[in-house]
């Protein structure tokens, strides 16, 4: 299993909006990709967010990567935001 972490900075006092913004962008990327799942977390009096999305291989997550490009930009333009930076990991799991 894979994961991308996205942090987002938004302004603190436009977090609203910004989940908002967050929660639209994820309920589309769900409907058109084989994610696994999405989580937002957010801190509301810093204004940072984080789009963790979870994927059964690499090739799945891979494949979406333009599309998810495309979800942080209009994400981040339209909650006065930036995208401060995209990781990816693989999650390791424990017997």
């Amino acid at each position: 299993m894979w994961t991308r972490v996205t942090r987002f900075q938004f302004p603190p006092g436009d977090v609203a909006h910004a989940e908002g913004e967050l929660m639209r962008a994820v309920t589309s990327f769900r409907e058109s990709h084989d994610v696994e799942r999405i989580d937002v977390l957010v801190n509301r009096q810093t204004g940072v967010a984080l789009a963790v999305s979870y994927w059964a291989d690499y090739d799945a997550m891979r494949a979406a990567s333009d599309d998810a490009d495309e979800a942080r930009a209009e994400v981040a333009l339209e909650a006065t935001g930036w995208v401060d930076r995209v990781e990816v990991f693989e999650v390791v799991e424990r017997p």
